[in-house]
């Protein structure tokens, strides 16, 4: 975001799609398919796809998102910030009507908005609130659409009534990190890793750092030492995020 002026806002579907083009350009191989199984061997990582695709490589980089899948397969414990859960619809384009440019949040005695227009014009409402009260909203949307009507300032600039008859989706919004983010030949990057609530505004730039600094732990001369590194560098921007300090010189 900008000190003054608006903020930057960004097409994620065009972004991420100018990211996997410029890898396939580079020489990556893509293929798309859920993961059903992966093995470390003496001959490296056996990969195989629900499909029966099977690949192997000598690094597994874990970008899975919150999901931290190979965390999982590891045994990884990860660490969770209080609950903080996401009600979010997008709805109906309004005719006739010019999108706000701009990005809102406001807050209110249980939680907080966030709202903005996706780049084909359809609003997005996002409502952040307790692991208690998720629940109500999420089974009854029309008490979700109540609190976006009530608004003080989302319903000046978002049109309430596009969401009516919107399917309201949930997602777990908290602050989430991995006790450790590395092992034998595999690396969690990005959300997988290490993840912030939205009202934080990292997480684009959060994922591209902790990926090139992944990138280059993986291709170091000194991997070990590289990647010894690399958990330093991520718990030095949790506890800097979360605890507001800098964890102590220990050279």
């Amino acid at each position: 975001m900008q000190a003054e002026g608006s903020g930057w806002r960004l097409d994620r579907l065009a972004f991420e799609q100018s990211l996997a083009n410029q890898a396939l350009q580079a020489g990556v191989s893509r293929y798309d398919a859920w993961l059903k199984h992966c093995q470390l061997t003496d001959q490296g990582w056996g990969i195989e796809t629900e499909d029966g695709h099977k690949v192997r490589a000598k690094w597994l980089v874990d970008a899975t998102g919150r999901r931290s899948v190979a965390s999982k397969i590891h045994n990884i414990k990860k660490q969770k910030s209080p609950p903080l859960i996401a009600i979010w619809g997008i709805g109906k384009a309004t005719q006739n009507l010019v999108p706000d440019a701009r990005t809102i949040t406001e807050s209110d005695d249980s939680g907080w908005w966030y709202a903005a227009h996706l780049p084909d014009h359809r609003p997005l409402a996002i409502y952040h609130t307790s692991a208690a009260k998720a629940p109500v909203l999420k089974q009854e949307p029309q008490r979700w659409l109540k609190q976006l009507v009530q608004s003080r300032l989302i319903s000046k600039h978002i049109d309430p009534e596009a969401f009516a008859n919107t399917e309201l989706r949930a997602t777990d919004a908290r602050t989430a990190w991995l006790s450790n983010a590395y092992g034998d030949h595999w690396i969690a990057t990005g959300d997988a890793a290490l993840c912030f609530d939205p009202l934080s505004s990292q997480g684009i730039f959060n994922a591209i750092a902790i990926s090139d600094m992944a990138t280059k732990a993986i291709l170091s001369s000194n991997s070990d030492k590289a990647l010894i590194q690399y958990q330093q560098k991520l718990d030095e921007v949790r506890n800097i995020y979360y605890f507001g300090k800098r964890l102590p010189d220990t050279n």
